[in-house]
């Protein structure tokens, strides 16, 4: 892999752009709501992708599948690591009362709930990485065919 700084980069980029939208969706009161966290999603893979699209024009040349592989996954953990110490924090010293408004009033405490979110948080994360890089793999990896007779 080239260039070492490419996925610590764009990770810091993502997680910059996740954390506004969760700001701007607690601004609008909308952040406890869990269905708007798929527009994590569609940051993230938008993010991954164009990392990676960059990376192959910057090399000039095909790029191979193990830096391909390297440059989406650390990219996508970069940003899954600083959104969710982002998320630790808020929802420990910015907003402690956050997570008892997403889950109401379930039978559990509150500090085991806010580990558990944000453990699911983390796990989330990296599970979408992790399928992020290996659909864009196939995107991006050079074929492999041969011509008959040859």
């Amino acid at each position: 892999m080239g260039n070492k700084k490419h996925p610590l980069i764009f990770g810091i980029f993502i997680s910059i752009l996740l954390i506004v939208s969760f700001l701007i969706f607690a601004s609008l009161d909308l952040h406890t709501e869990p269905i708007y966290s798929l527009i994590n999603g569609v940051i993230m893979a938008a993010g991954i992708f164009i990392s990676l699209q960059l990376y192959k024009n910057k090399q000039n040349k095909d790029l191979s599948y193990q830096d391909g592989f390297q440059i989406s996954l650390l990219t996508g953990m970069n940003s899954t690591i600083i959104f969710t110490g982002f998320f630790a924090i808020y929802s420990y010293v910015l907003n402690p009362e956050y997570i008892q408004e997403m889950f109401g009033y379930w039978h559990m405490s509150i500090p085991v709930l806010s580990a558990l979110t944000i453990f699911s948080v983390f796990v989330m994360g990296m599970a979408t990485s992790v399928i992020l890089t290996l659909t864009y793999m196939q995107l991006f990896k050079k074929p492999h065919t041969h011509q008959m007779g040859s």
